[in-house]
């Protein structure tokens, strides 16, 4: 049976989280055809939000639950994905200090997010859903190429996520 990366699977993705009492904030195109953003359109993933101060919890979800699979080269110090069910799910960390929530981007970039990042709600068919501000997915989008260009020069002064897990295995 194939499966879809619709609102049913959202939603369901979402419900596990919260059994888990893994708290997450949507984000990426899922929050921003929910804030109507962007018209309804096929999702290749869920992206999601993650505050904590580390991925121990998520790094449990994934040695724990035997459908939800590790993309070890998605392994990065800000980032976690698996596929579940055939698709991605990512993880992106949000720590705090005193200037407010924060991502460090492949341990270059510092990206602050907006005052209100994780204190928004959509409406998933009915179901309150936290998800990221509007005026946060737009600074993402805003800097996704410097994030990018991070990415590029983590990747080129780096092992890549998988040789470092060999390594530690």
């Amino acid at each position: 049976m194939t499966v879809i990366n619709d609102r049913k699977y959202l939603r369901d993705v979402l419900r596990t989280l919260q059994d888990r009492q893994v708290a997450v904030c949507l984000f990426g195109g899922w929050a921003e055809e929910l804030h109507g953003l962007s018209s309804p359109r096929t999702h290749a993933d869920v992206d999601l939000l993650y505050p904590a101060s580390d991925f121990r919890q998520i790094d449990a979800l994934f040695q724990s639950k035997t459908d939800w699979h590790e993309i070890v080269m998605k392994r990065f110090p800000h980032k976690r994905a698996a596929t579940v069910k055939g698709i991605m799910v990512e993880f992106i960390l949000i720590q705090q200090d005193e200037k407010g929530n924060f991502t460090r981007f492949f341990d270059r970039l510092r990206f602050d997010w907006p005052e209100d990042t994780l204190r928004n709600v959509v409406s998933l068919d009915g179901i309150t859903v936290n998800a990221a501000s509007k005026a946060a997915l737009q600074e993402y989008r805003r800097t996704h190429a410097v994030i990018q260009e991070a990415c590029r020069d983590y990747m080129a002064g780096q092992v890549t996520p998988a040789e470092a897990a060999q390594s530690r295995r």
